[in-house]
């Protein structure tokens, strides 16, 4: 008896019935694919390309004329620190990239806290509740001091 005749004996009642087909929605062919994505071969070949894209900039260096003008208006946000007072101050800076070379350029604005001479940085409230002491406070660097503003500032330097 050949192979055919075996199929027909054994699955004859059957074998011209229709297809069963499931009460379930069918998966997109998205969905599909997914549940099979955690088994990339490159683990973590995205997040590399992804980084790779990240662009950054490069810093500026200021000019003679450029540091003058900064160091004279971070000897005004000094004399208000030395005052007492909490101005608002608007500092933009170069903020250092963490991972690859170069960083991006950011403006920060807050009430200021104090000038840290040994530490070289300027202090400002995370907040403009300054009575709250639970914000944290942001240190910025000088070295990283772009430019720096804050009311009064345009009489003082001239």
């Amino acid at each position: 008896m050949n192979d055919k005749c075996e199929a027909e004996r054994l699955y004859g009642d059957i074998i011209d019935l229709p297809r069963p087909q499931s009460s379930r929605k069918r998966m997109t062919m998205h969905d599909r694919t997914a549940q099979f994505s955690s088994f990339a071969a490159l683990s973590g070949y995205e997040d590399m390309v992804r980084e790779e894209g990240r662009l950054t900039q490069s810093r500026a260096e200021l000019s003679a004329g450029e540091l003058d003008m900064l160091d004279r208006k971070l000897s005004f946000i000094i004399s208000l620190a030395a005052d007492g007072s909490a101005p608002t101050v608007s500092v933009s800076c170069f903020e250092p990239d963490g991972i690859k070379s170069g960083g991006s350029y950011v403006t920060l604005t807050g009430r200021l806290r104090g000038i840290d001479t040994i530490a070289k940085k300027l202090e400002l409230y995370g907040s403009d509740d300054i009575a709250d002491r639970r914000i944290p406070c942001i240190g910025i660097p000088f070295e990283n001091i772009m430019d720096i503003y804050c009311e009064g500032m345009d009489d003082f330097i001239g």
